[in-house]
């Protein structure tokens, strides 16, 4: 099955997959979620629509960060004790993809990763110094977080509703760690902070 034979099941409008490894794809035609399952595709139900708030990155508008260009493809949006973020999921040139978080102006590019040694979540604790896999962390946020809105295209089944706790991390070197203890398991992420005013959009809307 090619890109072009994905339909979506509730309205029958073609889907595009733009990244193979995809497990979850928002129908635009019709708010419907769908479910990649190998060559199969199975209907999840409607996804709550976003309300659009005024964003430095939109879904299939290209951009730069240093050189290297990113396509946002999918987003989830999160609630917390402060308000709200947006997870991005955007891929590079050579197809592989990564979460861009922003938060009120905060930015950081995350790449899932696996964690070497077990890691005690529930006895992570705001400010607590840890040592993970060879790396001193700081733990400078630690919180609870309810999925209430996603669209495009996505590497994992995250669902509305879906209730998380996760704490971010920093390390020398601008370094950022997230874990995330969701009903998947415990998902680890690395990356940076990333400053808004070295992205353009300019250029990567050229390519």
């Amino acid at each position: 099955m090619t890109e072009s034979d994905y339909r979506c099941p509730s309205c029958g409008a073609p889907l595009s997959i733009k990244f193979r490894y995809s497990k979850l794809i928002n129908c635009q035609h019709c708010n419907s979620d769908v479910i990649l399952e190998d060559e199969a595709l199975k209907l999840r139900g409607k996804s709550s629509v976003m309300a659009e708030y005024p964003s430095l990155l939109q879904l299939g508008l290209p951009f730069v960060h240093k050189k290297a260009e990113y396509y946002p493809v999918g987003r989830v949006r999160y609630q917390y004790s402060h308000g709200y973020w947006d997870e991005w999921w955007v891929l590079d040139n050579k197809g592989e993809g990564a979460w861009l978080s922003v938060d009120e102006g905060d930015m950081a590019l995350e790449q899932a990763i696996e964690l070497k040694q077990p890691i005690l979540f529930p006895e992570l604790k705001l400010g607590q110094h840890i040592e993970i896999d060879g790396t001193h962390w700081l733990i400078t946020e630690h919180d609870t977080a309810e999925c209430i809105g996603l669209e495009g295209e996505l590497p994992e089944l995250i669902q509305v509703g879906e209730q998380m706790s996760y704490a971010h991390l920093s390390a020398s070197k601008n370094r950022l760690l997230t874990l995330e203890m969701t009903t998947r398991g415990l998902l680890a992420y690395e990356g940076q902070w990333l400053d808004p005013f070295e992205i353009s959009m300019e250029q990567g809307a050229q390519t």
